[in-house]
């Protein structure tokens, strides 16, 4: 049944591996949470390239490539407190966000 009016389009949809996802999820460390000034990732798969840290309100507070290293270190001693939102943009495209807490 058509809607007059209204014009459809497909959209293109990447494959999501959702168990690689899930398992790099369970992988993931973020020390300590809730955090003070510095937040260590460690990651021991090297599928993140590139992490944020996002108020609620989607504005981009800080951003760091992530090299091959197994860990990594944020400095987030500008920030107040609050909770925030980590993004971490995977090779493959995908996303993963986890919530952290500033004190």
């Amino acid at each position: 049944i058509g809607v007059t009016g209204v014009q459809t389009c497909a959209l293109p949809i990447s494959p999501c591996n959702y168990a690689a996802v899930q398992e790099l999820e369970q992988q993931l460390t973020q020390i300590p949470n809730p955090v003070g000034d510095q937040l260590i990732i460690k990651n021991p798969n090297p599928f993140i390239s590139n992490l944020s840290i996002l108020c609620y309100t989607g504005e981009r507070l800080a951003a760091q490539h992530f090299t091959s290293a197994t860990e990594t270190t944020l400095d987030l001693s500008r920030l107040s407190a609050g909770n925030y939102l980590l993004v971490l943009q995977l090779t493959d495209g995908q996303v993963l966000t986890k919530k952290i807490v500033k004190l």
